[in-house]
């Protein structure tokens, strides 16, 4: 069987790119193309681990970009991707690296969900004003606009029951936010150091997760 993913644009009213849909496109040996949610639901659990890292692993390669862009990637998945994704350490940190993927949960049981169940919470505690739902491919996507969130690990998380009462793992995503610069501290030379040698040996320590560190020549 070949997979192929496909970035399906998603677009404002006025034609503004605001993120992607990261479809998947299964054809069978014989060239017929197959029903993606009728394949993946076919699947183990780790067969569904398996392909999750295969989403996340597409998605890095394009991080940048959706971080330089200022983009969202959405993905869809399953009550028990959700299970995987908060317990599968590996997938656990790709997704708490990447805050700019949304998650879209859909019932594959049929029986719809009870939207008067939903659970939404930010930071453990449980939001109910501001988040929106819509109808998308017939999914329901939820929306919600965080502010005065702090510096530090941040998360949310998503419950949902389906009208035949069966309720899902919470699926949490947790993320850091860092607004302060990084702090820099040079151990040698010592300030002020008058010497009559040609070398001087710079050396110091910056904070954890930065980048890279700048060291300019002044004068003579």
């Amino acid at each position: 069987m070949d997979t192929t993913f496909i970035a399906e644009p998603i677009v404002s009213i006025d034609e503004k790119l605001l993120g992607v849909e990261l479809l998947t496109r299964f054809i069978s040996p014989d060239g017929r193309p197959l029903h993606p949610e009728f394949v993946i639901s076919s699947w183990d659990l780790d067969r569904k681990r398996l392909f999750l890292y295969e989403q996340c692993g597409n998605i890095a390669s394009m991080q940048k970009w959706f971080e330089r862009k200022n983009l969202f990637c959405t993905l869809n998945i399953d009550q028990q991707m959700a299970f995987l994704i908060r317990h599968d350490y590996i997938l656990r940190q790709t997704f708490e690296s990447m805050p700019f993927i949304k998650l879209e949960l859909s019932d594959a049981g049929g029986s719809g969900l009870n939207m008067a169940s939903v659970i939404f919470k930010v930071n453990n505690v449980q939001v109910t004003q501001g988040v929106s739902w819509a109808d998308q491919g017939g999914k329901k996507v939820c929306t919600y606009h965080a502010t005065n969130l702090s510096d530090g690990s941040n998360s949310v998380s998503l419950q949902v029951t389906d009208n035949d009462g069966n309720v899902s793992d919470a699926a949490t995503v947790s993320f850091v936010i860092s607004t302060s610069a990084p702090t820099l501290n040079v151990t040698s030379p010592q300030d002020n150091l008058l010497t009559n040698s040609n070398r001087v040996t710079v050396a110091g320590t910056a904070a954890a997760g930065s980048d890279a560190v700048t060291l300019t020549r002044r004068g003579v």
